[in-house]
Order: structure tokens, then sequence, then C-alpha cells
């Protein structure tokens, strides 16, 4: 109001109303090096055929940033995580206003209402396991998503990509205390001798590959408490068992975990 005249500004009413979405830092110790995963895929807006970025996703209906930070890193990686595993990092930084409720960062708020939640997982990986993510055509087909992984070490994220959301996780991970950089120490898992005796017939099954002896040792070590859960979380080590062995007690969790979730559907 000036002079008794109402005074009217006009604000833009184009926005683009995306949503919150949540971001995940990958972290992987190996070998004494630090390394990331991007996700490679087409970006139109950016007219680039192959944008590097860090796996990112939308929130769903059911408003659980962590459970849909693990969702996207099972999606686009093909890592299954607990989300116990991850870091929330603004909150462990105090940052973004999430102490009074904020949902996150707003990376372009002139034109979308989009706030982003910046995850942090990290773990120690043998240099096969790397590997194996390197060059993986990953992605949901029928959200249209067709992604290649690239591993790089941390130090050249800055250098190889042009998203900012990597930029505002590679800047929140330097931020956090040194306690949440590393990999959560190994948990020496204590089974009975019974328990033990059927992820031994279990591993002797696999090496045969023996379908019959698979199917029914994988019925019994399913069964142990918490066991899948521990396996997936892959910071455990059992006495007796190789490393080796872990790896292939990995694979199994994680096609006993597939098998358990189609069942459902």
């Amino acid at each position: 109001m000036k002079d008794g005249v109402e005074q009217k500004t006009e604000v833009s009413s184009i926005t683009f109303m995306r949503g919150n979405s949540v971001a995940m830092l990958p972290i992987f110790h190996c070998e004494g090096k630090i390394y990331t995963c991007v996700t490679v895929q087409h970006r139109v807006p950016a007219a680039q055929y192959a944008f590097k970025e860090i796996p990112a996703g939308m929130m769903d209906e059911d408003g659980n940033f962590f459970g849909v930070a693990a969702k996207e890193l099972k999606e686009e990686m093909g890592l299954r995580v607990h989300q116990d595993d991850l870091i929330d990092m603004l909150q462990v930084n105090k940052m973004g206003n999430t102490e009074e409720g904020g949902d996150g960062i707003f990376m372009s708020p002139g034109g979308c209402d989009e706030s982003i939640r910046f995850y942090l997982y990290r773990t120690d990986m043998q240099p096969d396991e790397l590997k194996s993510l390197q060059g993986k055509c990953t992605g949901n087909l029928e959200e249209g998503e067709k992604i290649t992984l690239e591993i790089m070490e941390l130090k050249d994220l800055s250098i190889k990509c042009a998203d900012a959301k990597s930029f505002v996780a590679l800047y929140l991970y330097f931020k956090v205390p040194p306690e949440y950089k590393y990999a959560p120490q190994k948990e020496n898992l204590v089974l009975d001798a019974e328990d033990l005796n059927s992820i031994r017939n279990l591993l002797w099954s696999w090496h045969k590959n023996d379908s019959n002896g698979i199917a029914q040792y994988s019925q019994e070590v399913a069964s142990i408490p918490k066991f899948l859960e521990t396996v997936i979380r892959r910071h455990f080590v059992i006495n007796g068992i190789t490393a080796d062995e872990l790896k292939i007690l990995k694979r199994w969790a994680e096609d006993e975990l597939d098998r358990i979730e189609k069942s459902k559907k």
C-alpha cells in the first residue's frame, strides 16, 4: 500500500512441481584408496548423452527418506544396503535447516520446488568387487532408466562431474565428523555349532553346484535369526569362514532376498 493505492507485485507463475528427492554418495574403501560410483545416463535438459552424477531418486508416497535412498542404491547400483548404514549428511553436519524440520536443500528455488536430502554410504570393498561395478548396466527399465555405472577415485569426482548435487554431496562429505567417513567396524558373528554346520553345508553345496543341497541348506541358513540382514550389511566376519566364502554368502543372501521379495509380489 502506497499513498492509499494498493501495490501489486507480480511473481512468476511458472513452477516445476517436482517434489522432494534424495541423493546418495557411495564411498568404497579399497587398498588404501577411496572410490565412489556415479551413474552415467542421458540428460536431455543438459544436452548430454552421458551425464555423470551420483545416484539419486524421487521420494515416494511413504515419505521415508532413508528407505528411498536404500531403494535407489539397489535400483541404480545393484547394491543392497540396510537403511541403518546410511548417514544423513545434512543432519550430522547440522546444515540445511534439518534441525527445524527442513526437508533438505533447494537446488533451484526460483523455478522448482524440489529439495534434496543427502546420504552417505560407506563400506570396504575388494578390487574384484569394484571391478564388477565398473561399466555395469542398471536402472529401472519400467521407468525408462538406462544407466551405466562408473567407478572413480573420490578425488576425481569434482573433475569428471558437472552435477550440482554431486558437488554438494562432496562438500558435505568433507564436513562430516571423522567417525562417519570410514566403514563401520566388522562384527564377529557368533553362531552355535548347528548354525555354523548349516552354513558350511550350504557353502559345500554351492561349490558342488548341488541345487538340491542349496535349496535344503538355504532354508536352514535363512532361518538363523537376523543372519540375512547381517550378511547384506557386509560388516561382519565368521570364525573359520574364509574371505572367499564370505563373498559366496553375500551372493547367496542377495539371491535369497530377491527370491523372497518376488514371492511377495
